[in-house]
């Protein structure tokens, strides 16, 4: 058990997501076509859940720092909608981590 629940926890979770994110300062969180409480449990605060491609552009095309959260199913689907205004910060098998701006490294 002490071996495979790490592993399924680094797959399953969104931890590091939620870190990226909060280390970036505050910015809204949009979770595009699932549903991930996990995200919302490491954030600590409210992530915007929509299947809405206009709200996901418009808040992308803001001045503010925005994030995006989606599964497999949406990868192809929100690069073409955000073209080069979807910069990839993470990736795991199962989410990807896309901002407005790309990562400083510090992060």
């Amino acid at each position: 058990m002490r071996e495979v629940a790490p592993a399924v926890a680094a797959l399953h979770s969104d931890r590091e997501a939620a870190r990226l994110i909060a280390g970036a300062g505050a910015a809204p969180v949009v979770a595009f076509g699932i549903h991930d409480p996990s995200l919302t449990f490491y954030l600590r605060a409210p992530v915007i859940h929509t299947d809405d491609t206009t709200r996901v552009r418009d808040l992308f095309a803001g001045d503010g720092l925005a994030f995006l959260v989606t599964g497999p199913r949406h990868f192809a689907q929100v690069e073409q909608l955000l073209g080069a205004q979807a910069h990839l910060w993470l990736e795991t098998p199962r989410r990807r981590l896309y901002a407005n701006r790309p990562s400083n490294g510090s992060t």
